[in-house]
């Protein structure tokens, strides 16, 4: 017999998206794990072999270039109200690549065309 699986609306649009759009993962290092655009961890092995691979060392040209499609490094309201300040996306960038000492490596699935 079949199995019936139920899906959010949130789940079927990440489906659909990973399925006709560009995917993009992200990562300061590879222990501290992958994240999709949007900022849900992913295994890179799923992302496959046939990627463009750039790092980025700065906030600024990564989110010119991947800003808008992507929900990396937006400061959470939550977040923000537990510390008692607010936190750009550049601060938590800037933290993240501090404590990592790396760059930023963000993965871009090639097209299938």
């Amino acid at each position: 017999m079949a199995k019936i699986v139920r899906l959010t609306e949130s789940d079927l649009t990440r489906i659909v998206k990973r399925v006709i759009e560009e995917q993009k993962i992200a990562s300061f290092d590879d222990e501290m794990g992958w994240y999709d655009e949007e900022d849900e961890p992913v295994n890179p092995e799923d992302f496959g072999d046939d990627y463009d691979e750039e790092e980025f060392d700065e906030f600024e040209p990564m989110h010119a270039k991947h800003g808008k499609d992507t929900k990396w490094f937006e400061p959470s309201p939550k977040g923000m109200r537990s510390y008692g300040s607010s936190f750009t996306g550049k601060d938590i960038f800037d933290k993240y690549r501090e404590h990592t000492g790396k760059p930023l490596k963000v993965r871009t699935r090639r097209s299938m065309d």
